[in-house]
This record gives structure tokens, C-alpha cells and sequence, in this order.
């Protein structure tokens, strides 16, 4: 008896549907003159379904962790641009007060002149 490989119909995710060719015996009390009978083989055993599942759920979470992954690199990244903005921005406006004419004679006298009042 000569099998051939066997041909997947219908993919489900619990069971598949598949077929396969065999050659049929020749019994004396067979009717039928085939050679080839398509039979159907029983579904996946539920193990190998469960595994084939789990590692669809694990491939699909994997993916989902990367995507995530990738958000969270671009909100870093536009995080950094912002504090590096407010530091530019906060420099700037310090840089307006210790530039005043007031700090260019004397600021030591000045604090002090102001501290004392």
C-alpha cells in the first residue's frame, strides 16, 4: 500500500480538515474498480492544535510587545526634545535677568544693599 502526502482542505484553528490519498486493496468482495479513494484522516490531536495555538497567541503578543516597544522609543524620543526645549527656553530666561545694567556695577553691593532693607 502506497500513500501519498497528505493535501489540507480547510485550515481551522481547532481542528484541521485533512485529506489524503491512499491506494485501495483489491479485496474480491470490493465492488468498486479505483484504484485511489480519497478518505478523510481524523482531526489534529488536541495537543498539537494547543501548541499550534499557543504559538500563534505567543507570536502575536511578540509582536504586540515590539509595537509597544517602538512607541515607547518615539515618546523617549519627543520627551527628550521637549526637556531639551524647556532647558533652552528656561536658559534663556535667566539670561535675561543676570544680563541687566543693574549686575554690571558691583552685584555683591547690590545683594547686599537689598538684603539689608
Amino acid at each position: 500500500m502506497q500513500q501519498k502526502s497528505p493535501i489540507v482542505i480547510s485550515q481551522h484553528k481547532k481542528s484541521p480538515i485533512v485529506i489524503s490519498q491512499q491506494q485501495k486493496s483489491r479485496q474480491p468482495n470490493d465492488a468498486a474498480t479505483s484504484s485511489d479513494q480519497v478518505t478523510t484522516t481524523s482531526p489534529v490531536p488536541p495537543e498539537q492544535s494547543s501548541d499550534s495555538a499557543s504559538r500563534h497567541l505567543a507570536d502575536e503578543l511578540l509582536l504586540q510587545a515590539e509595537a509597544q516597544k517602538s512607541i515607547i522609543e518615539d515618546v523617549a524620543r519627543l520627551c527628550d526634545v521637549a526637556e531639551a526645549l524647556c532647558s533652552a527656553r528656561e536658559e534663556n530666561f535667566t539670561k535675561t535677568f543676570t544680563e541687566l545694567p543693574v549686575w554690571a556695577s558691583k552685584p555683591h553691593e547690590l545683594m547686599t544693599s537689598l538684603y539689608e532693607d
